[in-house]
């Protein structure tokens, strides 16, 4: 009865350490290895042309919703690079006033 017990236990763990192994192989093969992938960073050429064709993408959707509005503002000032972004964001809030002003007065455009 000892021998029936302790081969139900070898086998139980067998079991366990297939699973394991399984559940181990797995994850393996879901891994990606970022140290191995190749670091690009942009060059000023390369950031300086797609900034030129996001802002040429941005200006022609933009250009044409607000043609079927009959209103053309400055289109070129789309996409603008703000110099001191953590000071911008970190500045108080707009009032409850101004927020409630800006929303009734883009409902009516």
């Amino acid at each position: 009865n000892t021998d029936y017990t302790a081969t139900s236990t070898n086998k139980h763990k067998s079991d366990e350490q297939s699973a394991l192994n399984r559940i181990l192989q797995q994850t393996a093969s879901n891994i990606i290895d970022v140290g191995a992938l190749e670091c690009h960073t942009l060059e000023q050429h390369e950031y300086i042309e797609r900034v030129r064709m996001y802002n040429q993408r941005l200006n022609t959707l933009y250009t044409q919703k607000v043609v079927n509005k009959k209103a053309l503002p400055d289109v070129n000032k789309l996409l603008v690079d703000l110099p001191s972004t953590e000071r911008t964001l970190s500045a108080q809030p707009i009032s409850l006033t101004d927020y409630s002003m800006m929303l009734a007065c883009s409902q009516k455009v």
